[in-house]
């Protein structure tokens, strides 16, 4: 379980064509009465700090920050903190909560803030965001008493490869048909999260994954679109350990919002 800050260099290259998912599961310091902390992780630049203002990690933060014991989780997607918090019904304790990173359109990237369990969907959609900064991935404490993270997880997919093969090619039409049918149970059967695969399955980028992304996905094959060559990165990485981070750690502040 992961108590401080700490980064690590993009363990994958960001390209087109892909969606990345960060996420972590929250548990709050019971110990603490002060609500208010909370933990940011995502994406980040080279050199990730936090000093205390509403701008985090020079404005390059793609990421959210769970609050300590509330129902709320801080809006830090486009490196600004804003006022207003993303609603999470479920509280923070115990829940999953990620940042899901992906093109909208060719060129143009968008970022999600997502809860994947214990209820899988959108907290907030589509925030533009500029990719060119970022090198690492990591936390960082904007509080003395935020929540403890764990289970840190960088996911990484094609659009439209529901089957996970890294190929997008006709035998994901089936795959998507099934995973239409039964997320929990097709993602069961690939040992893999509902939200992979709704990501995978996003083939038309609304944030959804519905019928419609069936349709797009037999369009752009139609058109000779799909991929014929692995994606040279694996599809999950799992961060488990805090030695993967190196222990590069940041001083922690603490900040009254």
């Amino acid at each position: 379980m992961f108590l401080q800050a700490a980064s690590m260099p993009l363990p994958v290259t960001i390209t087109s064509g892909s969606v990345y998912t960060i996420s972590a599961t929250t548990f709050y310091d019971a110990a603490s009465s002060d609500d208010l902390g909370y933990m940011m992780f995502g994406f980040f630049d080279n050199a990730p700090v936090y000093d205390g203002s509403t701008t985090f990690d020079h404005g390059n933060a793609i990421a959210i920050g769970p609050r300590n014991n509330r129902n709320a989780l801080a809006n830090i997607l486009d490196g600004h903190y804003l006022s207003s918090d993303f609603n999470a019904p479920d509280g923070t304790n115990g829940n999953t909560y990620g940042v899901r990173l992906y093109e909208s359109s060719p060129g143009f990237w968008v970022a999600d803030a997502v809860e994947l369990a214990p209820h899988a969907q959108v907290l907030s959609s589509q925030t533009p965001v500029n990719i060119a900064p970022l090198a690492t991935i990591g936390m960082i404490s904007a509080s003395t008493s935020p929540p403890f993270l764990d289970n840190f997880t960088l996911e990484s997919s094609l659009h439209g490869d529901v089957n996970l093969d890294n190929h997008v090619d006709a035998r994901d039409i089936a795959a998507m048909e099934s995973a239409l049918a039964n997320l929990t149970a097709y993602a069961n059967s690939k040992s893999a999260s509902t939200l992979q695969i709704s990501s995978a399955g996003d083939v038309n980028g609304d944030g959804k994954f519905t019928n419609s992304d069936l349709q797009k996905l037999l369009n752009v094959l139609k058109a000779g679109g799909g991929s014929t060559n692995a994606v040279p990165e694996p599809s999950t990485l799992a961060l488990l350990t805090l030695g993967c981070f190196g222990l590069i750690a940041f001083a922690a502040k603490r900040q009254a919002l």
